[in-house]
């Protein structure tokens, strides 16, 4: 007979006494693997499990695939991110392999038929991310650390204020430069056909990459339409709350607020996981992992030895379904102890919660937003066929005009596109001049005049634009984010 609740809160405590001194103790922890477990989908693990046992069984996860990243991937990878996706089954062997392992969610989650039989993602999740950045100074998160969260304490309590207003449930997830904000919608709520319906338009170009299974790839199967479609329209909730409240942080903030890294210090409000990648690609860091990111790149974050005379980070809870889970100050002490890391842990709950009514009200207000009328526009005008593209779009000389700025974007020497600052200034330059502000259908050519030089070779892009990535979906998600600004609400 299994063991009673009271029975495993015993287990549990017992554990927790035991002190853990490294990240495989760590991980090999019932509190963090049910931590993990639970936000990837597991309903309830049964007791003993643990994420470094090979015997551990993961088929009741919902996430299509995890992503690992340690420095052993960063030393058998050339370039790129130091990172690996794998099925979930794998965790325990690659924990064993590098204990000192982050761990990432795919936000694409498998797929099941709901109580109308019809085939859907088993969920759709919603997530804000907010992220401190200073590139002067970039290791200042590491040795400032509580000054550094008092300087984001304005966007967290306006975006969870906004939440609630809403009638959110939502889990707040401190990382190790800023924030997540989790909810999610089930399949079988209503709900969710209509996100699904908000982001029914899916470029054709990605459709059909994603209907194709890539050689050697992480994706083993083709991505159902309907799953991409949710990831899409929760994309467009995401940015239509984000830009209610972008402002109103701007004017309560001692630091730039962006949505994206741009400047030499700031907070950013970033919507690439929701909007730039596609469901495939997206992942997210989960709660219980450890943070290594200034680990991968000492040439930034070590250069005064700030790396090595930090604790390794870890990801905690700061309010879990309604709940205080700890005060910022505590946190900042949590996060640098295994131990008091597993204590926070062990107070939340770690299930992404349900917020149908949240969602519904959000799809309202959204529906009667200028933004709704500007991803209409993107929807339904396409822009210049392909075959007009050497003569409209890529006569970056005449689009340049005497514009120096421009000009040095557009060169095909250049790899300015890629860089935040850079399309700020050329989309909002393009969609300004093309008259954009009487007639929303030019957004629609202002994103494919960006697709077109993403898929021109003489920019050779190299392999940024092949197999899982697409130069279509990345001009889609920058002129949405960018140019979405126009519409945030004063």
């Amino acid at each position: 007979m299994p063991p009673k609740k009271e029975q495993q809160t015993r287990i549990e405590e017992k554990t927790i006494a035991k002190e853990v001194n490294n990240p495989y103790e760590y991980y090999s922890h019932p509190v963090v693997s049910k931590t993990i477990a639970q936000f990837c989908g597991a309903d309830n693990p049964p007791i003993g499990f643990k994420l470094t046992d090979p015997n551990s069984k993961f088929n009741d996860w919902l996430c299509k695939y995890l992503t690992i990243a340690n420095v052993n991937i960063a030393q058998e990878k050339t370039g790129g991110a130091p990172a690996k996706s794998i099925k979930s089954d794998f965790l325990p062997d690659f924990l064993n392999w590098q204990p000192t392992s982050e761990i990432f969610m795919s936000l694409w989650q498998k797929e099941s038929l709901n109580d109308q039989e019809r085939l859907l993602p088993n969920r759709s999740i919603f997530v804000i991310d907010i992220e401190y950045f200073n590139k002067e100074y970039p290791e200042r998160f590491l040795i400032d650390q509580l000054g550094v969260f008092e300087l984001i304490e304005p966007a967290y309590k306006i975006i969870t204020e906004k939440l609630r207003q809403y009638g959110f449930i939502y889990n707040t997830v401190m990382t190790g430069k800023g924030y997540h904000f989790f909810t999610q919608i089930s399949n079988n709520s209503p709900i969710l056909e209509k996100i699904i319906s908000l982001g029914e338009k899916v470029d054709p170009a990605l459709k059909a990459l994603q209907e194709v299974v890539p050689d050697n790839s992480k994706r083993d199967q083709m991505v159902p339409l309907a799953t991409q479609q949710a990831h899409q329209g929760m994309g467009r909730l995401v940015q239509y709350l984000v830009s209610q409240v972008i402002n109103e942080i701007r004017n309560n903030s001692q630091i730039p607020i962006e949505i994206s890294d741009m400047g030499m210090e700031g907070l950013a409000l970033d919507l690439t996981p929701n909007l730039v990648r596609a469901v495939d690609t997206g992942s997210i860091g989960t709660p219980g992992s450890i943070y290594l990111k200034p680990h991968f790149k000492p040439d930034v974050y070590n250069q005064n030895g700030a790396v090595d005379r930090t604790r390794i980070l870890t990801r905690i809870y700061r309010e879990s379904h309604g709940q205080k889970i700890e005060d910022l100050e505590q946190m900042i002490l949590s996060r640098q102890n295994f131990n008091l890391a597993i204590n926070n842990l062990k107070l939340a709950n770690s299930k992404i919660p349900e917020s149908e009514l949240g969602l519904a009200k959000l799809i309202r207000d959204y529906q009667n937003s200028e933004l709704f009328k500007f991803h209409q526009a993107l929807d339904e005008n396409p822009g210049d066929h392909w075959t007009s593209w050497p003569n409209t779009y890529r006569n970056y000389e005449g689009i340049a005009g005497n514009d120096k700025t421009l000009q040095r974007i557009l060169s095909p020497s250049s790899h300015d596109l890629l860089e935040p600052g850079s399309l700020n200034y050329t989309l909002h330059h393009l969609f300004e001049r093309w008259s954009g502000d009487n007639d929303l259908s030019v957004a629609g050519h202002v994103r494919t005049f960006l697709r077109s030089a993403y898929e021109d070779p003489r920019f050779n892009w190299g392999r940024r634009f092949t197999r899982h990535y697409s130069a279509a979906q990345h001009a889609e998600g920058w002129a949405t984010i960018i140019l979405g600004q126009r519409f945030d609400k004063k």
